[in-house]
């Protein structure tokens, strides 16, 4: 069996009230990537900062999507790996031909993913076998049918979710045949550094409390 990954984004949000690169400079680095720009973008290419929304380019099954009223770039790609190297290479390009150092601008990065992994358990079992709760008979009393837990999901102890440095996890069964689990996650930080050290083990953190629920 083995973790598979269903969506990767990671994110970077601006901190500035506009972009800080105009449309010309996004579209000629996604380009000399080898992005196609979406055909539904203006042509020549509009002067001045960027203030749209939406996916603005693809490359194969990689896409990067800009949104002007969060100030946010986010890549969206199938596996961590090719994700991250394709979002280094647009930052880097455009700090290499238009100067503009995005890393300097940000407020925060985000990672979040979607996982699968294929069991030979049960995943509704195991969950809700694994995870009890004292009020848990008093609801089902209340709402009159027995009730267990379906999913669990963990946040941050100490942040609450609007916050810039926030973290939570889910796993759930996969609804439609019951022989996996659903992993979503997402995590916040305003320090790159520690962004970049949680997402390098998330994958092997994944198993790890796989492992510890089916133990």
């Amino acid at each position: 069996m083995s973790l598979k990954p269903a969506r990767i984004t990671v994110t970077i949000n601006i901190d500035r009230t506009l972009f800080p690169m105009t449309f010309i400079e996004l579209t000629t680095s996604l380009e000399k990537l080898g992005f196609e720009i979406n055909k539904a973008l203006p042509f020549p290419r509009p002067i001045g900062r960027f203030a749209g929304s939406g996916q603005i380019a693809s490359k194969g099954n990689i896409a990067i999507n800009v949104d002007g009223g969060e100030k946010s770039i986010t890549m969206i790609g199938p596996s961590l790996e090719a994700t991250l190297e394709e979002f280094d290479s647009f930052i880097e390009t455009l700090q290499t031909d238009h100067s503009v150092d995005l890393d300097e601008f940000a407020n925060y990065y985000q990672f979040a993913s979607r996982y699968k992994y294929k069991t030979e358990k049960n995943p509704y079992t195991i969950i809700s076998d694994s995870f009890t709760y004292p009020k848990l008979d008093e609801l089902a009393k209340i709402i009159e049918i027995p009730i267990k837990t379906f999913a669990i999901k963990f946040g941050s102890a100490d942040s609450v979710p609007n916050e810039r440095d926030w973290f939570d996890i889910q796993f759930a069964p996969e609804i439609q045949r019951n022989d996996s689990y659903v992993i979503d996650v997402v995590y916040r930080n305003e320090n790159k550094e520690s962004y970049r050290t949680f997402i390098s083990h998330i994958e092997e953190n994944i198993m790890k409390s796989i492992q510890l629920l089916e133990g």
